[in-house]
């Protein structure tokens, strides 16, 4: 084949005809340190987010609670929940739980934001609390009856 020929079939060859200033080693540290700062932007849109999640919790009147084990620290559940209803005989309160596996460590924060995505994606369960319990205790209500539940299963 002729230097022309060479160029042109089947694809031409780009042979560098002079060296590329740029070590590997260079090339893998500016990489590193470009995922650093995307993992750094990525935790600080994450805490934003739950941030502005629990921001407007607390304007909307949803409380959170938390049910783990505070020895293991393994698996656990965070409740998002709100009064919904008043009867006669007691109150339905709406309730979003989020579960951390008995494998993982549990985290409030994730469970907090976990449990709130899913409140105000309206993943959620109406649970009757009796009229025993007032507005001030309601919080204490839902994590007896959700620690209850926690227990058995």
């Amino acid at each position: 084949m002729t230097e022309q020929q060479q160029e042109l079939w089947p694809f031409p060859r780009n042979v560098p005809t002079e060296e590329v200033g740029i070590s590997l080693n260079t090339l893998l540290k500016a990489l590193e340190d470009m995922e650093a700062i995307t993992k750094s932007e990525q935790r600080q849109r994450d805490e934003d987010y739950r941030l502005d999640l629990m921001a407007k919790a607390t304007i909307l009147g949803v409380g959170l609670v938390h049910i783990y084990d505070t020895e293991n620290h393994k698996g656990g559940l965070t409740v998002a929940f709100r009064k919904v209803s008043q009867f006669g005989s007691g109150k339905m309160v709406q309730c979003a739980v989020n579960t951390c596996s008995n494998k993982d460590s549990f985290s409030k924060k994730i469970g907090a934001k976990g449990a709130l995505e899913k409140f105000f994606n309206g993943e959620t369960i109406e649970l009757p609390i009796l009229e025993i319990w007032t507005e001030e205790e309601l919080n204490w209500a839902v994590k007896t009856s959700f620690t209850n539940l926690y227990a058995v299963i």
